[in-house]
């Protein structure tokens, strides 16, 4: 008789359980806001230009080819990199001015130059 109530009374808690919480949910995941950007810089390790010729390992130029889609031609940029006082520099022109500034963490510059320091020296210009 025990038995019986005992399972009488699993089975009831199952059902109820399985009424409290469905095992089947619906939902509806609906995109607000999507932005979708292609930007890609590559570096042709064959243009390395050594300014100084004696020390190619303290400033250095190279091109490296934007890319704003897959189909892009891509435009060059020539980026001339320096270090100095424990610190890479590149060297930006706006407008009439040029002039070295620090090269920033996570910023376009730390890619290239991460890019480029194994390639320094190697090639024979």
């Amino acid at each position: 008789m025990k038995f019986k109530k005992l399972k009488s009374l699993i089975l009831a808690g199952m059902i109820s359980t399985s009424v409290l919480v469905p095992s089947i949910a619906n939902a509806q995941y609906i995109t607000a806001y999507e932005k979708v950007v292609y930007d890609r810089y590559v570096v042709d390790t064959a243009s390395f230009f050594y300014p100084d010729k004696d020390n190619k390992y303290s400033k250095f130029n190279c091109i490296v080819w934007h890319f704003v889609s897959d189909t892009d031609k891509g435009s060059p940029y020539t980026f001339k990199f320096k270090f100095d006082d424990n610190k890479w520099y590149i060297h930006e022109t706006t407008k009439d001015k040029s002039h070295w500034v620090v090269v920033e963490n996570n910023s376009v510059a730390s890619d290239v130059l991460r890019v480029c320091l194994p390639y320094l020296g190697t090639n024979q210009n």
